[in-house]
């Protein structure tokens, strides 16, 4: 019986090292959902590309040469950022890179 506690215990280290850990990023990118494209733009600064399909607008920030500061955090080099606009407001985000 004691030897089912260990290996059980074992068990349950293991699958603990497996949980994905939430990127702190994620949080600062779900605050904006929501918010008007205008106060975006006004705080993080021109996007580096915008393209338009369907009634959504996405809005890309960052990349190789840039770094972007969102709510005081700064977005380092290397990371992109896309924010879909939908009926004039954050609707979803996305990002690739290190960020």
């Amino acid at each position: 019986m004691k030897n089912k506690k260990y290996i059980l215990a074992l068990i349950l280290v293991l699958l603990s090292g497996c949980a994905p850990t939430v990127n702190p990023y994620n949080n600062v990118l779900n605050s904006w959902i929501g918010v008007p494209e205008n106060e975006l733009i006004s705080r993080w600064g021109p996007p580096v590309r915008v393209y338009e399909s369907g009634g959504y607008k996405y809005l890309t920030f960052g990349g190789n040469n840039a770094v972007v500061f969102m709510r005081g955090v700064a977005v380092p080099v290397g990371c992109t950022t896309t924010m879909t606009i939908y009926q004039g407001r954050v609707s979803t985000w996305r990002y690739d890179g290190n960020c």
